[in-house]
């Protein structure tokens, strides 16, 4: 079972300017692979902007949100090869480790360097990620699991309407803090990759929401 801390994202200041060069139609084709969802080319690069929402989902037209007037960052700086095998090295600022990730595409999955699965188009019924926090070594502080789900309407951006993949984290948080439970999703579409991410803290109402605004896939 995997250890995971639930944590805020760091958010940082990101001054860059580019444009997005590729056509946001968002169209999922049957059986795609998972690097699709991550396109792996040295180079790459997504901008979002962050807001903070108090929904258990996203924010809708009867939620309250915030702009947060900060920009992250992330872009694929290199490739490296481990026992053998390619991986792309996701990169972001210093103050956003969040997003620092290393991954593969391993028969339709994307993998991190421990071989553990991160996200899978075409599985919607296995528990990819589980999650457990030990407040000391008996007293549990939450547990969760991470889930993949197909979506039956298009997800509304700044840049359109796409088709997407919901990765879907629920935790139950055991003691009595301001929170029982949190669900935090990840909205990925094929040929561009993340276009939403959520975090938050097991403690704090409010949910930190990154929004694609702009991207370029070399």
């Amino acid at each position: 079972m995997k250890k995971c801390a639930l944590v805020f994202l760091a958010i940082s200041s990101v001054f860059i300017s580019c444009k997005k060069d590729d056509d946001a139609s968002g169209s999922q084709p049957d059986d795609i692979k998972a690097s699709a969802y991550f396109p792996m080319t040295v180079g790459s690069y997504w901008i979002y902007e962050n807001y903070r929402i108090y929904e258990n989902y996203r924010i809708d037209t009867n939620g309250v949100e915030t702009k947060a007037n900060h920009l992250d960052s992330v872009y694929i700086s290199k490739d490296t090869m481990l026992n053998g095998k390619k991986y792309y090295v996701f990169t972001s600022p210093p103050s956003n480790p969040d997003l620092n990730r290393i991954m593969r595409d391993s028969s339709d999955h994307l993998v991190n360097t421990k071989g553990e699965i991160l996200f899978a188009p075409n599985d919607f019924t296995d528990p990819l990620e589980t999650y457990l926090e030990m407040l000391s070594s008996t007293d549990t502080f939450y547990t969760g699991v991470g889930r993949m789900e197909k979506l039956t309407n298009k997800v509304e951006t700044t840049l359109g309407s796409f088709e997407a993949l919901r990765f879907r984290k629920s935790f139950t948080i055991v003691p009595k803090v301001v929170l029982q439970n949190r669900d935090l999703s990840e909205f990925r579409t094929a040929n561009i990759g993340t276009i939403i991410n959520q975090t938050a803290s097991a403690t704090n109402p409010a949910i930190f929401e990154s929004r694609l605004i702009r991207y370029h896939l070399n």
